[in-house]
């Protein structure tokens, strides 16, 4: 089964980018993939008078196309489906390559003692003394 991917946009060197972050298959951690836009991050940020270190929390995208997203939340507050906002689409559409890959620790599940995690497949083992084994998704 695949692995989820989440959006999000972010800023690098001054143009707005999306990032896809998923499950490392084999450590611990989330692989972050940074895709170059058309656009200038300042510019997209004065429109929404955001700065850009809140650009990653401030918007919820949804992947329409490859290549191709659009803006679905913003800071909370849901809009209607003919809301227009700015499309968000990479550089080269589908063809656009990642400019940065970036990596964020996966934090270990709060288990009792004497219960242990296991990295296995990008998702969490919890094996306890007794029982069932549960598998956790991140």
């Amino acid at each position: 089964m695949p692995l989820p991917v989440t959006h999000f946009l972010a800023d690098h060197d001054g143009t707005l980018h999306v990032a896809a972050k998923s499950a490392d298959w084999s450590e611990p951690r989330y692989v972050v993939n940074y895709f170059p836009t058309n656009r200038r991050t300042h510019e997209f940020c004065r429109f929404f008078e955001i700065t850009p270190e809140q650009l990653r929390d401030t918007f919820t995208l949804r992947q329409v196309l490859p290549g191709s997203f659009e803006i679905v939340e913003v800071k909370g507050q849901r809009f209607a489906p003919n809301a227009k906002f700015p499309e968000i689409n990479l550089a080269e559409y589908g063809k656009t390559k990642n400019t940065a890959t970036g990596f964020e620790p996966v934090p270990v599940p709060k288990v009792k003692s004497g219960t242990r995690c296991e990295w296995e497949s990008g998702r969490w083992r919890i094996i306890p003394p007794k029982g069932k084994v549960r598998i956790v998704e991140v």
